[in-house]
C-alpha cells in the first residue's frame, strides 16, 4: 500500500502572484498521487495503437469530465466526443455545448481545463 505524498513549498518570489497585500506567502500545494501517474502512462501508451479515439464525457460538466492531454496524446488520429446523461441538462446548455462542438471541434477546448 502506497500513500500520496503532499509537498508544500513556499513561493519564491516577492512578485509572486501568491502573496498577500500584507507579504504572506501562501504555499502552493503540489499534489499527484502516484496511482494518478501511473494510469496516464498505461493510458498514454495503450493510445498509440488505437486508430479512432471515442472520448465520452459527462454533459453536466462537459470540461471537467475531460483529461487536458487527451489530444496530446491522440494527435493525428480521428476522435469522437460522446456526451453522456443528455437529458439531466437543460436543452440551451446541450445545444450552447453542441454549436461549440460544430464550430471549434473538441479541440478548441483541449488542455483549457
Amino acid at each position: 500500500y502506497r500513500h500520496s505524498k503532499t509537498i508544500l513549498r513556499e513561493s519564491s518570489t516577492s512578485s509572486d502572484n501568491h502573496k498577500s497585500s500584507l507579504g504572506y506567502a501562501r504555499p502552493l500545494v503540489n499534489w499527484y498521487p502516484g496511482h494518478i501517474a501511473k494510469a496516464e502512462r498505461q493510458l498514454s501508451e495503450t493510445l498509440k495503437s488505437v486508430d479512432v479515439i471515442i472520448e465520452v464525457r459527462d454533459a453536466r460538466a462537459p470540461k471537467a469530465t475531460a483529461h487536458p492531454r487527451v489530444a496530446e496524446w491522440t494527435a493525428g488520429r480521428p476522435r469522437v466526443v460522446v456526451l453522456t446523461h443528455t437529458d439531466m441538462i437543460p436543452k440551451k446548455s446541450f445545444n450552447s455545448w453542441k454549436k461549440s462542438y460544430d464550430i471549434w471541434g473538441a479541440g478548441k477546448w483541449d488542455g483549457m481545463v
